[in-house]
């Protein structure tokens, strides 16, 4: 079923704009089309987790790297903040900007839900962690991720994680969370 139109006017993020027009030809809004892509993909899922990850991170990928999207932010140095974008009424993924303030990290946690993003600006030190048999995390990979990168977190083998804004400069990452964050565990998106 597609987004209606009181959705689609929910979903518009107040920071957000097109800058030029998309792809050639496009004449809908790149934002609303990848949250009705995304809803599709959730609604038929058929609990296939893995594969709707990926597929998601295709749509993403695509909608950061083919349209000029710019979204502005007021993120403080050395804070994070993060700004539900849309909440889907119907399947509940949920789309979240997050900046980066400079030098700002979150502590190792981990999800019980999946999360793809992509980055929109600047860059983001990404480190994966896994469980030792005395349940400290191990570092297992650890990397740099950059405009129009794309990564994923599929629990529970890749759901513990850091990460970190090691630049002075902000930077901005677009989530989509098999949840809102904020409902899952009472309190902004730790990334």
């Amino acid at each position: 079923m597609p987004v209606t139109k009181n959705e689609a006017r929910a979903a518009r993020p107040r920071r957000y704009r097109l800058l030029g027009a998309g792809r050639k030809g496009d004449d809908v809004d790149p934002f609303l089309q990848f949250l009705q892509q995304v809803r599709e993909i959730v609604e038929a899922n058929e609990g296939r987790t893995a594969r709707l990850v990926y597929r998601i991170a295709e749509l993403l990928d695509t909608l950061i790297n083919d349209h000029h999207l710019d979204f502005a932010s007021s993120a403080e140095p050395g804070c994070r903040f993060g700004e539900l974008l849309y909440e889907d009424p119907r399947t509940g993924f949920a789309v979240v900007l997050l900046s980066w303030g400079a030098e700002s990290s979150t502590a190792i946690h981990e999800h019980t839900t999946w999360d793809v993003f992509g980055i929109l600006s600047g860059r983001l030190c990404i480190r994966n962690y896994t469980r030792d048999a005395g349940t400290e995390p191990v570092l297992v990979a650890e990397f740099e991720a950059r405009p129009g990168d794309v990564t994923y977190l599929v629990p529970p083998d890749q759901a513990i994680h850091q990460i970190a804004n090691p630049a002075r400069d902000l930077a901005l990452s677009l989530h989509v969370y098999e949840s809102n964050l904020e409902r899952t565990y009472g309190d902004q998106p730790e990334g």
